[in-house]
Formats: C-alpha cells, structure tokens, sequence
C-alpha cells in the first residue's frame, strides 16, 4: 500500500458538505478495500493485508480527526483509542472500526464541539 492517501488530507475534507463527505470516504473506503482485495489476490500474505487495512483506517481516522480539529477554534480534550482488531493492527475484511473515546468528564458535560466530534467519528 502507498502511503500517505493525498486525496484525505483535513483541509480539503473540510471543504466539503457533511453528505459529500460521507460519499467522498465511502468511495474511498471502496477503492482501498478493492485494491487490498487485489493484492491479497495476487500474493499478498493475509498478514500483511490486515496490517495494511489498519493502515488505510488509520489514515482515515485521523484525516477525520485532523479536519474536525481544523475546523474548530477550541481543539478538543479526548483521547481517541483503537479496540479490537483494529487496535490490534490486524483488520480482516467486513471488520468494523472499534473506537474508545477517553474523555475528562461525564461525557454528558462535554462542550458541543467535542460530542459532535465523537458523534461526526
């Protein structure tokens, strides 16, 4: 897999309305997944083909995140964890994203900004 995906980068994320971007990363979702689905097909140990679809969420996750922050005065105070397979570094296909949010405070008392971040992730 060729790092880094210019086409998530935050700035140009931002640019876009909430349902644009949904397809935009859906698409792109589609496309790496056919290509690591290609690879595996040729060759490619099912080991490093997990590891490489971590890699692509990874991006993902964090050009999510990068934009959010970006797009807000006051950056957020969360720590974003990875569960599961994918905290493991080791996704198999038609595997969901597990993600803990580790907050400061009930997250019933977080400021706007933050629960429409973690409801936007």
């Amino acid at each position: 897999m060729s790092l880094p995906f210019p086409a998530l980068e935050p700035s140009k994320l931002n640019e876009l309305t909430p349902e644009e971007r949904l397809v935009f990363l859906k698409t792109f979702l589609k496309e790496r997944n056919d290509k690591l689905h290609n690879q595996h097909l040729r060759g490619q140990s099912g080991l490093e083909n997990t590891r490489d679809r971590c890699d692509v969420v990874d991006h993902l996750i964090t050009s999510i995140f990068q934009a959010f922050v970006l797009s807000h005065s006051t950056p957020p105070q969360l720590a974003l964890v990875a569960n599961g397979g994918y905290g493991r570094g080791l996704m198999n296909p038609g595997s969901d994203v597990d993600l803990l949010f580790l907050v400061p405070k009930s997250s019933k008392k977080l400021p706007p900004h933050q629960t429409e971040l973690i409801r936007e992730m």
